[in-house]
């Protein structure tokens, strides 16, 4: 199992955390080969990965599983879904012409019941308890009671995740309890801060989880807060389909450039390496996301040139771009899309 895992999430899987590269056969192609128009990325193959990854983590307590866990959650999975709940995608591309839309159903309806079956089943995935152990494996908001050495354990969350970078930890229980409580440090976070009631924990790491072992009173209050830029991807050069190109991710979401948003074609668009990025919460757009916004190029067709191909290169035209969470695309009017854009080298091109 931990064989088949690396060789699905180290050479097959896409950045969202789809799998599954071929439409026919719905199955996965050689390592590295990860087209991004063709992508088959079944929602329920997505939701596959989960349930592998939760059941890896179950057998070995290693951070790396619920990271994988988080990135098909809110990318490959939570994209399968239009923002009403109405629409389905059986397959989630990282590119599109356009052409692409969610349907209301399917003949062979597996993804709809499939993603409806997660959501209600995601409180599953949040904790566990091992012996004298609360684990905390994703951060999501709300409450629970757990069981800790036969003692009742009441905890919560409170956050603003993916979007804000703090988490509120309450730990309530009948008595006064002595156990450790684990916090999923994300893989793609790079520093993680942690108070207890307000003062540094006394914490050890391992296997991406901060250990805090203590005697835990009632109403100990826990806060994180994380590192949580945006940050550029690059892939493996042997993933041809990408090479030359850049995706951008902030903490678990991964990001998208929409025709909508931006001044031409998705395919058009070149964005600068080293950039800067502004990043905006708009409530009234899509629900509610963080929209990314960055200086790049798109290019400028020739609209004289009446052939196919011709003399004259075309006109790179300088343009603040705007990427939206990939899970939030084809929601709005027809058009392109990319997850990876063309990506320059010189942040002096003109």
């Amino acid at each position: 199992c931990q064989r088949l895992f690396a060789d699905i999430t180290e050479t097959k899987m896409y950045l969202t955390g789809g799998i599954g590269a071929v439409k026919k056969g719905e199955a996965f192609s050689f390592a590295y080969d990860l087209p991004n128009s063709t992508a088959y990325a079944e929602t329920c193959a997505a939701i596959g990965l989960i349930n592998f990854a939760h059941r890896m983590l179950k057998k070995d307590l290693d951070g790396k599983y619920s990271d994988y866990i988080e990135r098909a959650l809110y990318n490959g999975v939570l994209s399968g879904v239009s923002l009403d709940g109405r629409k389905f995608f059986y397959d989630n591309p990282l590119a599109s012409s356009g052409k692409q839309h969610r349907k209301a159903w399917y003949d062979c309806s597996c993804c709809p019941p499939n993603i409806a079956r997660l959501f209600a089943s995601l409180g599953s995935y949040i904790y566990s308890v091992r012996e004298k152990e609360l684990v905390v494996h994703q951060y999501i908001a709300g409450v629970t009671t757990l069981k800790v050495s036969e003692t009742e354990v009441r905890i919560s969350q409170s956050t603003r995740y993916p979007w804000g970078n703090k988490i509120a930890i309450s730990v309530d229980s009948a008595e006064n309890i002595s156990f450790t409580l684990k916090l999923r440090q994300p893989g793609w976070c790079g520093r993680m801060q942690v108070k207890v009631n307000g003062k540094p924990a006394k914490s050890n790491a391992n296997k991406g989880y901060l250990s805090i072992n203590r005697f835990w009173r009632k109403g100990d209050k826990i806060s994180v807060i994380f590192n949580m830029p945006v940050k550029q991807l690059y892939a493996d050069p042997r993933v041809r389909q990408d090479i030359g190109r850049t995706a951008l991710q902030k903490g678990p979401v991964v990001y998208c450039f929409e025709e909508a948003d931006n001044p031409a074609g998705a395919e058009s668009l070149i964005i600068k390496q080293r950039n800067n990025f502004e990043v905006l919460h708009k409530k009234n757009l899509l629900g509610g996301v963080d929209i990314i916004k960055t200086n790049g190029f798109y290019l400028e067709s020739v609209e004289k040139q009446k052939q196919l191909y011709g003399y004259s290169a075309p006109k790179l035209k300088e343009c603040v771009l705007t990427a939206i969470p990939y899970f939030a695309w084809e929601n709005r009017k027809p058009g392109s899309m990319a997850v990876w854009v063309k990506n320059t080298a010189d942040n002096n091109l003109k």
